[in-house]
């Protein structure tokens, strides 16, 4: 087997690896306004989804090994986006963030706080969320989200 050939295999055992992590304690709530000082900060980075969603879903496939190489820069950071909630479930939510997907973008396992606020939205309605970028599908296009949390549904107006 040639140098190359280890080489992305390496890379895609890897890749395929950071999906079969064990289940990780919860964290407080990132949006809790009242977390103490000794709350750990979670490490965000300001990309916007489409602008990431391009850099590893390129319309010409991407070869694994250079996909390897571009999510390990985001793996575990957090981000927070917006999208149009799709559905619920007793653990998580699946969001539409790009106007032509017909599934969803984006699913994203809940923590207990996001889980109660999410309730209070419909299926199409816009859902500022965040949560730690965990592990993609090429297949399906899809970011599965960590340690999630879905900013509070604002007041009706009067």
């Amino acid at each position: 087997m040639s140098t190359q050939a280890i080489a992305v295999s390496a890379a895609l055992i890897a890749f395929a690896a950071a999906g079969c992590r064990s289940r990780e304690p919860a964290l407080p709530s990132v949006l809790d306004p009242d977390a103490g000082a000794d709350v750990l900060r979670p490490e965000f980075v300001e990309v916007p989804f489409a602008e990431l969603y391009a850099q590893l879903f390129p319309r010409q496939r991407l070869p694994d090994l250079e996909r390897a190489i571009v999510w390990h820069r985001y793996q575990g950071k957090w981000v927070r986006w917006t999208g149009m909630l799709v559905s619920v479930t007793a653990s998580g939510a699946t969001f539409r963030v790009l106007p032509h997907t017909v599934t969803f973008d984006v699913s994203l396992l809940l923590d207990e706080g996001g889980r109660v606020r999410v309730r209070d939205y419909r299926p199409g309605e816009p859902v500022t969320f965040v949560g730690r970028l965990e592990t993609l599908d090429d297949v399906m296009r899809t970011f599965y989200l960590v340690h999630g949390d879905v900013v509070p549904k604002p007041p009706p107006p009067r």
